[in-house]
């Protein structure tokens, strides 16, 4: 009896194509801070402190780079409860956000370009990082105004810059 899934195509090695975008993360991310003006940390509002890197905050305030921290997923907290508990002090410039609801957006909108204008540049480049399912590419179509990047439920879906 006959495969019925049928056969592999000839000339592909399935480790090659599955995770190939993970050696290349430390390298982009190492470009966008490079190459960014403004670095937005989107982090969930849900588990702040579990979806921070200090190290690439680190990396960023090093590089003389402005850093706005983007609580995303705010819609799924209590967010007086949430400011209640957290010393939010160390995290500035920093806000609230719903990708999902389009809470907020004027807002971070505004606080871009306060922080752009202190940059005294013509252009700005602004970079988007985060972990995994933190709203990184909602928060790009949210702040474009279109389906500028792929989004979906499964983490690590959108892998390029």
């Amino acid at each position: 009896m006959a495969n019925p899934l049928g056969k592999a195509k000839p000339g592909r090695n399935k480790s090659e194509f599955n995770n190939k975008h993970k050696t290349a993360i430390p390298t982009m991310i190492d470009k966008i801070i490079r190459e960014a003006d403004i670095i937005l940390e989107v982090l969930d509002a849900r588990f702040i402190e579990k979806t921070r890197n200090p190290e690439l905050e680190k990396q960023v305030k090093k590089l003389g780079k402005t850093l706005i921290y983007v609580f995303n997923k705010s819609d799924l907290i209590d967010i007086k409860k949430t400011k209640a508990k957290m010393d939010f002090r160390e995290l500035n410039p920093s806000i609230f956000l719903s990708s999902k609801e389009r809470k907020n957006s004027f807002n971070l909108k505004t606080l871009i370009k306060i922080e752009a204008k202190k940059l005294k540049q013509e252009t700005i480049n602004i970079g988007v990082i985060g972990y995994p399912n933190s709203g990184k590419s909602s928060l790009i179509n949210l702040l474009t105004g279109r389906g500028a990047a792929s989004t979906s439920s499964e983490a690590g879906y959108t892998k390029g810059i």
